[in-house]
């Protein structure tokens, strides 16, 4: 009996251990099974969460794609338009000023007199001012369309001598000044659609220089029979067509000329005047067609008067085939980047719009003088030429080419240059 019991004791005591065992295991399995409960209910959040942020991400990167490819569009319309740049005298103060064709505002105005180094600013000053006869001082910047280049040129005549001011477009300070003859002469520049070379007509010196821009050198000189007085590169930079003059001079003849670039070599010439003769022209301006490269359209200042030329730089032939004229003096011609037709700055009207050559007819007669200018001078399109922005005596007019009516007038006493340059990174720079 006594083992009995104590068998029975000892199973009792196993019993109430496997109970206790079983009793902890099971209260173990039921927090595990509440902690993989909650941990399921947190993976399903997180995979919604995840599954929202992806879609997030995704919608994100859509939206950034359409940012990039509106970025894109938006720098394909503003990037041709550039900046305008010109020379604005208001009263006794020189100012650069930096305009945004896609607003037509002055994003920056410069006071160049703390700037420029003192013979350029005196120099530029002078002729804005009209302090100094044209045998003394005189200022004169490349026209028509120049490449991106780092800094303006200018050129400018002094008694002293004669120079060329590279101005840096960043800080507008002139960062070389070189030479190019010792005495006063006055000299006239265009610069090749690469950049690549300056070509200079001075004109009491009877010389056109040619300056390699990258090796910022004098690399050619060609002495002439008479008054070179001004330089329209072809559009492949490989000629210029220059107008030279007798001024007044019965001995010299008048004639335009054809050169190769850089070699100075002859091409052709067309003569308006021999030696002896007393008709005179006076060659003054030049352009050569960008449309239509096989023209060249040229001014005289003897007459309100435009001669259209025929070029065939293989042939080494130049002919006259039309000749226009006008109620006052032409300054110059360009052509409109976006559109076929040609803009000529004549000094007592404003502009005159024409077709392109050989037609050369008139489109359209744009008056801005007396009612915004007292003289027109210069003249630039914008890079996508729906702006045409004319400078002379009274400040700066801009024109809406599509027509041809004033949008926006900067009143000044004097603008004496303006040119188009299709970069934006000044503005960058100056924080703008």
């Amino acid at each position: 009996m006594k083992a009995t019991y104590i068998l029975v004791v000892i199973i009792v005591v196993l019993l109430i251990a496997l109970v206790a065992v079983y009793t902890q295991y099971a209260s173990q399995m039921a927090q595990l099974s509440q902690e993989l409960s909650k941990a399921r209910a947190e993976a399903d959040t997180l995979k919604s969460e995840l599954s929202q942020l992806q879609t997030k991400i995704t919608e994100l990167n859509k939206t950034l794609a359409q940012r990039e490819e509106q970025i894109k569009a938006l720098q394909q319309q503003v990037k041709p338009r550039g900046l305008v740049y010109a020379a604005i005298r208001e009263g006794d103060v020189l100012y650069a000023y930096v305009i945004d064709p896609s607003t037509n505002d002055v994003v920056a105005k410069i006071d160049l007199k703390y700037t420029l180094s003192s013979p350029v600013y005196e120099a530029l000053y002078a002729t804005l001012k009209g302090l100094a006869k044209p045998s003394t001082l005189e200022t004169w910047t490349p026209r028509y369309y120049l490449g991106n280049l780092p800094y303006f040129i200018l050129l400018f005549e002094n008694p002293n001598g004669s120079y060329v001011a590279f101005i840096d477009r960043v800080t507008f300070r002139d960062i070389k000044l070189m030479k190019t003859y010792d005495k006063f002469t006055r000299q006239y520049g265009g610069v090749t659609p690469d950049g690549r070379y300056l070509i200079i007509s001075q004109r009491q010196a009877q010389r056109v220089v040619f300056i390699d821009l990258q090796k910022m050198e004098i690399v050619n000189v060609v002495n002439l029979d008479a008054n070179p007085c001004d330089v329209a590169p072809s559009p492949d930079g490989k000629y210029v067509f220059i107008p030279v003059r007798a001024d007044q001079d019965p001995n010299k003849p008048e004639y335009a000329l054809i050169l190769e670039v850089p070699s100075g070599r002859e091409v052709a010439r067309y003569y308006f005047k021999k030696p002896g003769e007393q008709t005179y022209t006076e060659p003054s301006m030049t352009y050569w067609s960008y449309y239509k490269p096989q023209y060249g359209i040229l001014q005289g200042e003897a007459k309100p008067y435009e001669a259209v030329l025929e070029k065939d730089v293989n042939r080494g032939t130049a002919r006259l085939i039309k000749e226009v004229s006008y109620p006052s003096i032409a300054y110059m011609a360009v052509e409109n980047p976006a559109r076929d037709e040609v803009v000529i700055v004549v000094s007592g009207v404003g502009v005159y719009v024409r077709s392109l050559p050989p037609s050369y007819q008139v489109i359209k007669e744009v008056k801005v003088v007396p009612d915004y200018l007292k003289s027109a001078v210069q003249g630039v399109f914008s890079q996508d030429g729906k702006y045409y922005y004319l400078a002379g005596a009274g400040g700066l007019v801009v024109l809406d080419t599509s027509t041809w009516s004033v949008v926006k007038y900067f009143k000044a006493d004097a603008a004496v240059w303006v040119v188009a340059i299709p970069s934006g990174e000044w503005l960058k720079i100056w924080g703008r």
